[in-house]
């Protein structure tokens, strides 16, 4: 698990983030986006949390069911923004 997850169960949510910009500026592989986007779904930010799939996606990755089945995307569900990039990517 990436520092910045560990920190946002500390509840140091503003230094997960300061942790997650500098892991994707140091590292930026499609697996680092898709953890930004949990970190993002887990503080229930809903936007940046698909624009971080997006730039995920962008990057590379492609495990589709992943994107639908990770439990800590979860409070993503039936949100009209992550539903569109399901339908997109999953047929």
């Amino acid at each position: 698990m990436p520092t910045f997850m560990g920190q946002h169960f500390l509840g140091i949510d503003n230094m997960a983030k300061e942790s997650a910009a500098r892991c994707l500026k140091e590292n930026g592989e499609p697996d680092d986006y898709l953890c930004v986007a949990c970190l993002y779904a887990l503080m229930d930010d809903k936007p940046m949390a698909v624009r971080h799939l997006e730039l995920a996606i962008e990057k590379g990755f492609n495990s589709w069911y992943v994107l639908r089945d990770h439990p800590w995307l979860k409070s993503l569900k039936g949100y009209t923004d992550y539903e569109a990039l399901l339908k997109k990517y999953l047929k």
